[in-house]
């Protein structure tokens, strides 16, 4: 009984995540927007989008090596 409870959370935790992610790197501040996308890729590490997200961050920060790692991701 209480695991769909938990699958809704947890769907929920991601969705709020993931909108936070594309809320820093719509503002353009690159340390906040790399720093949030980290914590989210770490808290969802299966979560594709979370990756491309700090993927895209690192891109926008001229961190290429970096970018490359979180696509692989």
């Amino acid at each position: 009984m209480k695991k769909p409870y938990l699958l809704i959370i947890t769907v929920i935790l991601c969705l709020v995540l993931t909108g936070s992610m594309s809320l820093a790197l719509a503002e353009d501040s690159d340390a906040e927007t790399i720093e949030a996308c980290k914590q989210a890729a770490k808290k969802n590490p299966d979560d594709a989008k979370a990756h491309f997200n700090l993927g895209v961050a690192y891109l926008k920060s001229g961190m290429y090596k970096e970018a490359t790692e979180a696509f692989k991701q």
